[in-house]
């Protein structure tokens, strides 16, 4: 497994303003924020060509007005990624790399 949190959000927080999947357009956006006083989102993740999508909650009692936060991004095999945040695991299966943007 590698490690991709600490380089695709080396200019933001960890917590997040977004993390959808839109299954019409086959992508997961994140969207994570400069601090969870202002929540103004500066770093977007785009992963797209999304061929295989799992998803887990990992805490059925968390307060989902609460904020969450990425916890880690890591690769698991080739076109494989893993995000864990503190609500849930997402494991998806992508054919095309990752875009990580600086949206501020």
């Amino acid at each position: 497994m590698k490690d991709l949190t600490s380089n695709w959000l080396k200019n933001c927080s960890p917590f997040l303003s977004k993390c959808n999947y839109d299954i019409g357009n086959r992508e997961i956006v994140l969207e994570c924020v400069n601090n969870p006083t202002e929540m103004k989102p500066v770093t977007r993740v785009l992963l797209s060509g999304v061929m295989k999508y799992s998803e887990e909650t990992i805490d059925d009692e968390n307060d989902y007005n609460c904020l969450d936060s990425v916890i880690g991004i890591n690769w698991i095999a080739k076109g494989i990624i893993c995000i864990h945040t503190e609500k849930k695991e997402l494991v998806v299966t992508i054919s095309n790399e990752p875009l990580v943007e600086s949206i501020a």
